[in-house]
């Protein structure tokens, strides 16, 4: 019981020294519009919507080759868009300043925090992908699809 006590503070002023733990989607993100496209020549896929507590806008974005996330907050004011990112959650580290079309396509120049070294941003929103249901046993399931064709269970 003593070495215990004694290691805590030893772990607490590790923790404090290490590097930050690198950024993981958030799963309540996953749940905004879907958009994908690239940054500079890297593709990216980004969640972003509305807050629900407050004004303006919020998600993430991914790289897909190398799985970083980095998180999005801003303002939305018609078809303009103005929202910082962040790879630690506390620290800005840029700055995306751009617009949507009729589509729902966003063109954007994404900067440094010190807007530096500009790189275009081009998103697509992405199909929509439909749950489909199956009620069993009293409850309501998700089943996959594939091209809108589904196997439904009949037995156990």
């Amino acid at each position: 019981a003593v070495a215990a006590p004694a290691a805590a503070p030893d772990a607490q002023q590790q923790d404090d020294t290490a590097p930050a733990r690198p950024l993981r989607p958030n799963p309540e993100f996953a749940r905004l519009p879907r958009y994908e496209g690239t940054l500079g020549d890297r593709p990216i896929v980004v969640h972003l919507g509305p807050k629900t507590d407050e004004e303006g806008v919020h998600g993430e974005y991914q790289f897909a080759d190398t799985g970083e996330v980095i998180l999005l907050a801003g303002d939305r004011d018609g078809d303009t868009l103005e929202i910082e990112e962040s790879n630690d959650g506390t620290n800005i580290t840029g700055v995306w300043i751009g617009r949507f079309d009729a589509t729902g396509d966003l063109k954007a120049d994404r900067m440094n925090s010190d807007e530096s070294d500009p790189q275009p941003v081009v998103l697509h929103p992405a199909p929509a992908k439909r749950a489909a249901l199956q009620v069993r046993d009293g409850r309501v399931q998700e089943i996959e699809t594939v091209g809108g064709i589904m196997n439904l269970r009949t037995d156990d």
